[in-house]
């Protein structure tokens, strides 16, 4: 018992070391391979399969090895992404607020057509009652220049008369080509 390998326990008797933990996962598991009361390398008698023993085990893959394997994705399967799922909440968040969103516009469009509707109708109203007064204005303007004419035309007979009283002899005929020339 030259070589010991001196293995530190805690508390409870458990290896504190990971090196000391290995060191007795392999005692255990190779017990029938390498009895512990072999003290020396050189008596322990079943090497080879010792060495087979540690061969297959190195084969065997890794804790973590085996995690990625059984973690990776098959073609054949279809997965959830973690995006998707953000995705698919945020619409479900988003999709109400669409929605109502979409009917206020619809109804601020629906209440802004009514009212230029109305203010289209109130100045078609304006329109026809300026079209209104204008004819009123056009009918009375040509009342009041048939009036003046008529006063004019009175007045040119009057002063028509005067003229033949003062010239007799004289036609409204000459009067009229006196005036033109």
């Amino acid at each position: 018992m030259e070589n010991h390998v001196a293995i530190l326990g805690n508390e409870k008797g458990q290896p504190s070391r990971p090196a000391d933990k290995q060191i007795l996962v392999t005692i255990a598991h190779g017990y029938p391979l390498a009895p512990l009361i072999c003290t020396n390398w050189s008596k322990v008698p079943q090497k080879d399969e010792m060495w087979g023993y540690k061969n297959e085990e190195s084969r065997l893959p890794s804790k973590t090895r085996m995690f990625e394997e059984t973690k990776k994705r098959k073609e054949a399967c279809t997965y959830k992404r973690s995006n998707d799922d953000i995705l698919n909440k945020i619409v479900k968040f988003i999709d109400p607020i669409r929605v109502s969103l979409r009917e206020e516009m619809q109804n601020n469009f629906d209440a802004l057509e009514e009212k230029m509707d109305v203010e289209l109708q109130v100045k078609k109203d304006k329109l026809a009652n300026l079209q209104k007064e204008l004819d009123a204005q056009k009918v009375e303007l040509d009342a009041q220049q048939a009036d003046e004419l008529d006063a004019q035309k009175t007045k040119v007979d009057h002063v028509l008369v005067h003229l033949q009283k003062m010239i007799p002899g004289i036609t409204p005929k000459i009067i009229a080509q006196a005036v033109t020339s």
